[in-house]
């Protein structure tokens, strides 16, 4: 898979488009990296030139972008009925309302997924809320229970037409509970869909904490997750003592502040202030995000898949959190077996230990098949996947 085209680095932070001497390559790396609905509007606007056939590849593209997003939006403004009528608290975040939020068009970003938080009040009703969206789910009669347990953050559901809902129990999602689940819902606010209908979002400081944590569990594989970061930067008005306060009290300063240093630092905008990790936990982050595992695609889903579970042990002050994270991944709860492993049977060790090695032989098969990095991206790069958001 191929990093990024130089010239989509300087779309991505928002300065003029040189015009691209490889066409196919600079449209193929667009799409790949999720850029395509920003290089159309560049070509829209008659600021970037392409022969027909390129032209007509990226309508059709962004074309299927503004369905999947109007589709996602008002399964979206379902959703807040349903969990308004219901007395559930609930935001969203990352998907639609970012792209609303940060972005000029619905064809500017792409989405796969609806991103939801259930309010830390409202963490006793998972069986509640997933039997209201998905009511087959196969962990709907344990679910509760792997919650309370913490085996659990976030749980996939599927709506009846195969859209992707990825709802959350934890916000940042690293492995360990977050320190402040309350403080983290008070800074949310509504964001209106529809007369009448409104969803909570987060506060730019809490939006862009997660975006940057999330880099991390991404594998910080592709360049649109870094224009996330630098249009919300862009167009809120990021309080920054207020984000560094918040950075600070998950103990997050490396993960967050390294994340932040590498997207100003890749886009070559200034940095701000944050706030400064230590120096060890800064050595281990480099040296697993350096500059060669960074922006490799769908690669470095495969190939760096297991890094994210370093996390816990990168946040100051959550070490033996961090142990007892890792245990509980190395033997979840026996009732997710056939959510981690559904394709094995039998006893708890054997289906833990085989379904293991079934997904690393998978992986390694993958792995055999992607180009080398650096290489040009296959010109039909397919759509996001929901992990994309």
């Amino acid at each position: 898979m191929a990093r990024p085209h130089p010239a989509l680095i300087e779309l991505a932070a928002g300065r003029p488009v040189p015009e691209p001497p490889d066409v196919r390559q600079f449209c193929a790396s667009a799409t790949e990296h999720r850029m395509h609905g920003l290089v159309w509007r560049e070509v829209e606007a008659g600021r970037l030139q392409l022969d027909e056939e390129w032209r007509s590849r990226l309508a059709r593209q962004v074309l299927q972008v503004r369905l999947t997003q109007r589709r996602l939006r008002a399964h979206l403004v379902t959703i807040a009925e349903q969990m308004q009528a219901l007395g559930v608290g609930l935001a969203t975040f990352k998907g639609v309302t970012a792209s609303e939020r940060w972005y000029d068009s619905e064809g500017d970003r792409p989405c796969a997924d609806i991103d939801l938080l259930v309010a830390p009040a409202d963490r006793g009703r998972a069986r509640e809320i997933v039997a209201a969206l998905d009511p087959d789910n196969p962990l709907l009669e344990v679910i509760q229970a792997i919650v309370d347990h913490g085996a659990l953050q976030s749980v996939d559901l599927w709506l009846p037409d195969g859209t992707a809902v990825d709802l959350h129990f934890d916000l940042l999602k690293y492995e360990t509970r977050d320190r402040r689940p309350g403080m983290i819902w008070e800074r949310t606010r509504p964001h209106p869909l529809a007369e009448g209908v409104s969803v909570r979002v987060l506060e730019p400081e809490i939006a862009l904490a997660h975006l940057l944590l999330h880099l991390n569990k991404d594998r910080f594989r592709y360049l649109g997750q870094f224009v996330d970061v630098a249009r919300l930067m862009e167009r809120e008005p990021v309080d920054w003592d207020r984000f560094a306060a918040f950075v600070t009290a998950e103990g997050l300063e490396t993960p967050i502040g390294l994340s932040l240093e590498v997207v100003c630092e890749v886009l070559g905008v200034p940095t701000p202030p944050h706030p400064t990790p230590d120096r060890w936990r800064a050595a281990v982050w480099r040296r697993l995000w350096s500059s060669d595992v960074r922006l490799r695609g769908r690669e470095g889903f495969v190939r760096f898949r297991n890094r994210q579970r370093v996390m816990p042990l990168l946040a100051r002050g959550r070490t033996l959190e961090g142990i007892g994270a890792y245990w509980k991944y190395l033997f979840p709860p026996g009732a997710l077996m056939d959510y981690h492993f559904p394709e094995t049977s039998g006893p708890y060790l054997w289906r833990n230990a085989w379904g293991r090695v079934k997904h690393w032989l998978a992986r390694r098969r993958e792995s055999a098949q992607l180009q080398p990095h650096g290489a040009p991206a296959a010109a039909h790069a397919g759509a996001p996947s929901p992990e994309d958001g």
